[in-house]
């Protein structure tokens, strides 16, 4: 019964199994020059129906590094396990500062001197990010322009980087993407910007920033540069030398005053709805010094309400080799259409030299727009006005609307024929332009009415008692001879 016992305990022992239960890693992600800790669990392990408490001895662990870690120790003695239980074991690792991203596998062996070794790997990931600073050589741009960007690069190295503005305000010339390629520590790019669309002033844009990291991950991410836009304007003055009148043609005459640098290559292109030329839309300048001025002809048609407009050009030139435009609003003075009909009528008819009469004079505005404050005055040399003034305030006038003034007049002795009136009339128009017009109209004056002498009736009479006469002198012999 002795010899079955210790039979049974060295069976026991033959089926006492070490094994590595488990690990752990933290923190699970490592930077380069950080330290972390591994966790390793052994377990004794009893065969299936094995009873007693079996123990393991002399158990050690043999860790291994690859290039880039490095642990506190290269064993770690655990020494006796008994049977049935397990023990954790610690032990630190450190990524070195010149350790590149990815996964990274450390070799855990436990061995102990009655088994065979049992080796587990432990994999180890490290991220190297990159860290981008980026720079340019410009703190101002204007419509387009070269600019250097610089990446510093104070984290892993990166691949196949590409570059892209991140918004609608900003943009490449003739590109949709910057290619740089692999950054290791340093890199410069230039990049043609378009900053047309962007707002005056001090602008934060986004770069989408696409690459594949040390870790052959691709990734995307977005950094910003803080950059002005100073947009080139062009310091043009305008000067109108002729108004125009609303929709009638006629031509924008425009004296133009280059006030700053040199222009090259000046054209201006209209842009307005409300203005049709005759012509070509772009009218060529040329070059214009500074100080210089040049003047432009173009036919139009401006359907403007009348008063002070702008009218919308793009003008083009060219800067450094480089082709650039700008909005402009050209000031334009737009006069009204306004037409006053004016018709005379006098009452009684005919004016006859001498005699007083009414004169009745229509104001009839045949314009599109209307007009305000409008005066009329008549005069002749020929007449007399017998009104309190000469000048009468009639109003406004809509368009197609009308109006009567009247005069009560004396004309003066004079011969029968056709003489001149003057009819002033002022008003002003919808520009706001006070308008003076005078008008000269013919009248037509008939010779004096001539008085009745009184010796017709006398004469009339008479002829008429000497017919009486005769027919009743005559008449009676005739009766006398019938008898």
């Amino acid at each position: 019964m002795k010899k079955l016992f210790i039979l049974l305990m060295v069976l026991g022992t033959l089926f006492a199994t070490l094994s590595i239960d488990s690990y752990s890693v933290s923190p699970s992600i490592m930077s380069p020059g950080q330290s972390g800790y591994v966790s390793v669990t052994l377990k004794n392990v009893l065969a299936t129906g094995t009873t007693g408490t079996q123990t393991i001895d002399g158990i050690t662990l043999y860790i291994t590094t690859p290039k880039g870690l490095e642990s506190d120790r290269d064993t770690v003695v655990i020494g006796t396990l008994e049977g049935g239980t397990s023990t954790t074991s610690t032990f630190q690792i450190r990524a070195l500062s010149t350790a590149t991203g990815g996964i990274y596998t450390i070799s855990v062996t436990a061995n102990d001197k009655s088994s065979s070794p049992k080796t587990t790997t432990i994999p180890i990931t490290i991220s190297n990010p990159p860290i981008f600073t980026l720079t340019t050589n410009k703190e101002v741009l204007t419509t387009s322009d070269q600019v250097s960007l610089n990446i510093t690069n104070e984290g892993g190295y990166v691949d196949r980087l590409t570059i892209k503005f991140n918004t609608t305000d900003f943009g490449l010339v003739g590109a949709d993407q910057a290619y740089v390629g692999k950054v290791e520590k340093n890199a410069t790019v230039n990049l043609n910007i378009d900053s047309r669309n962007a707002k005056d002033g001090v602008n934060k844009i986004p770069l989408l920033l696409t690459y594949y990291d040390e870790s052959g991950n691709l990734v995307s991410e977005i950094k910003y540069i803080t950059i002005a836009v100073k947009k080139e304007k062009l310091e043009l003055t305008f000067l109108q030398t002729q108004p125009l009148v609303t929709s009638k043609e006629g031509d924008l005459l425009l004296t133009i005053k280059n006030t700053g640098n040199d222009i090259v290559d000046l054209r201006l292109v209209l842009s307005d709805d409300s203005v049709r030329t005759t012509g070509n839309d772009e009218i060529k300048l040329g070059d214009v010094k500074k100080d210089g001025q040049i003047n432009m002809i173009l036919p139009v048609i401006a359907n403007l309400e009348p008063g002070l407009k702008q009218i919308k050009f793009i003008a083009k030139w060219v800067e450094g080799n480089v082709d650039k435009e700008q909005e402009v609003l050209v000031p334009v003075k737009i006069l009204s259409d306004s037409v006053l009909g004016i018709f005379i009528d006098a009452k009684p008819t005919p004016i006859r030299s001498g005699s007083e009469h009414t004169l009745s004079v229509l104001l009839s505005n045949e314009g599109s727009y209307g007009v305000s404050n409008v005066k009329v005055k008549v005069s002749s040399e020929f007449f007399d006005s017998l009104n309190a003034e000469d000048a009468q305030f009639v109003g406004s006038l809509d368009s197609d609307d009308f109006s009567t003034v009247q005069y009560k007049i004396r004309v003066n002795a004079i011969a029968e024929g056709s003489y001149p009136i003057n009819i002033i009339v002022s008003y002003k128009d919808k520009s706001g332009e006070l308008v003076t017009k005078e008008i000269v109209k013919d009248m037509q004056v008939r010779e004096a009415e001539k008085k009745d002498s009184g010796l017709l009736p006398i004469i009339i009479l008479v002829l008429i008692a000497g017919a009486a006469y005769w027919y009743f002198k005559m008449r009676k012999p005739a009766i006398q001879n019938l008898n």
